[in-house]
């Protein structure tokens, strides 16, 4: 329940930072729409997945908003995720995290040089 609320967002959060980091806040919130309007679609936020045609259904379940939906409707429901829902969620919470520290990294460099 709570502990996978907690661990779900956790990737969603990190793209937030390297967003932050790496641009001025002006142009943070259109980037930031700009990503996330396509993600929360192609996840399954808007519309139930069984939805999808079969092409949108395949490219759904690669993205970090999916397996985050699937994860947490499991928790909330007891109805099974897809199988690849963690491993899925873990690996975009790697390449975020990375985008995330070199964004910091970079800005660190620039602020206090």
């Amino acid at each position: 329940g709570v502990g996978t609320v907690l661990l779900v967002s956790v990737p969603f959060a990190l793209p937030g930072r390297a967003i932050g980091y790496s641009l001025p806040p002006k142009a943070a919130l259109p980037v930031v729409q700009v990503i996330l309007f396509p993600l929360a679609f192609a996840g399954g936020l808007f519309l139930p997945p069984f939805l999808f045609p079969p092409w949108l259904d395949a490219i759904s379940m690669a993205t970090p908003t999916r397996a985050g939906r699937d994860l947490l409707v499991q928790a909330l429901t007891g109805e099974p995720a897809y199988g690849l829902a963690w491993p899925v969620l873990v690996g975009w919470t790697v390449v975020f995290a990375a985008l995330a520290v070199g964004a910091y990294r970079r800005d660190e460099g620039r602020r206090f040089r």
